[in-house]
């Protein structure tokens, strides 16, 4: 017999490379939706300790990855998020690889 777990790959949870979402207790969340082939907001900003969630309401695959490499969701196809806990300050520009025009940046004070 063959036992398969599927506990990462369920709908709101991350898909591809999962980034820290254990926020610690910290209520401090934003969302940011993929949709029509962009990110809902070109700047966010939030505090140090913060998470951001990144969810995939379009139709195909999106990712998020750093300008810098710093972090990458790898694929998040349709349905799927991924989510990052912010713990430096900073200016984080990213983009999806797949899409030249899909390009925002998050401030964290």
């Amino acid at each position: 017999m063959v036992f398969v777990s599927l506990a990462g790959c369920s709908k709101g949870d991350s898909y591809g490379s999962s980034g820290s979402n254990n926020n610690n207790g910290n209520n401090n969340t934003s969302t940011v939706l993929m949709e029509n082939n962009n990110y809902s907001k070109a700047s966010l900003t939030i505090k140090k300790g913060s998470t951001v969630t990144w969810k995939n309401n379009d139709y195909t695959t999106h990712n998020v990855t750093a300008d810098d490499n710093s972090f990458n969701s790898g694929d998040i196809i349709a349905g799927y998020s991924y989510s990052r806990k912010f713990d430096a300050s900073g200016t984080f520009p990213y983009h999806c690889t797949h899409h030249a025009t899909m390009k925002a940046t998050v401030v964290v004070n």
